[in-house]
């Protein structure tokens, strides 16, 4: 995990994981992240090789403006050219995500990131 906190640092917003978030942590601008699964993917000699983690990351605005900078329309946006050029796997393109405050609004897109054990 610690690639896409790597990443989320260099985009330079604050980033939570998802369910932890207190009012008070509420940002203007901020990313979540959820890891759905890490499935072992490759074993031999018998021991594991590579995996994989599978997650969920979304961003909140209260900026209507911003809402597609970071997962915008199809492969656009900073997060998702960041992460293609880091090598993670956008797996499915981003969509509108509900925004748990209002005048807050929500994208998400699900990604892989590849590691060797």
């Amino acid at each position: 995990m610690q690639k896409l906190f790597d990443l989320f640092e260099e985009i330079g917003l604050p980033y939570f994981r998802q369910g932890s978030m207190s009012d008070a942590d509420y940002q203007p601008s901020f990313f979540t992240f959820w890891n759905i699964d890490t499935p072992q993917d490759q074993h031999y000699d018998n021991k594991l090789h590579r995996y994989n983690e599978y997650v969920q990351v979304g961003f909140y605005t209260n900026d209507a403006s911003k809402i597609y900078s970071q997962l915008g329309e199809g492969e656009k946006g900073e997060f998702i050219e960041k992460a293609k050029a880091k090598g993670f796997i956008i797996a499915g393109l981003p969509r509108d995500a509900n925004a748990d405050k209002d005048n807050y609004f929500g994208r998400i897109c699900y990604i892989r990131i590849k590691h060797k054990a």
